[in-house]
């Protein structure tokens, strides 16, 4: 595999260490504030916090594996040759005649080595 795919890995494990990290909070955070949701004390105003900023991290984990998951079905059901070829980088002299779809998948990794 070619340092790009390698980059497209890691993305992916990234995004699934991020849902388990804000999983893990958001279920502690609001495990604690439906056992002690009368408490108004310093942890629960730290627990409630907490909830607070797990919901950005989740809709950017969430908003991250759409577009993993959609550049991998592009990827594997384009019948175009981009799909299969090397990657290039964007701005070469070989990507001013290429359409929208050609220059999403041109620096991405190849259909091959995924499947």
């Amino acid at each position: 595999m070619c340092d790009i795919c390698s980059l497209e890995a890691e993305d992916l494990d990234n995004i699934l260490t991020i849902f388990m990290a804000a999983h893990c909070l958001s279920f502690f955070a609001t495990a604690y504030r439906e056992m002690y949701s009368a408490q108004t004390n310093l942890g629960g105003q730290l627990m409630r916090i907490i909830e607070v900023i797990c919901i950005p991290i989740l809709f950017t984990a969430i908003l991250s594996a759409i577009e993993t998951v959609t550049l991998s079905l592009v990827r594997m059901f384009s019948a175009d040759a981009f799909a299969n070829s090397y990657p290039v980088k964007i701005g070469a002299d070989k990507t001013s005649d290429m359409n929208q779809g050609q220059l999403y998948l041109v620096d991405k990794c190849r259909r091959s080595d995924w499947l």
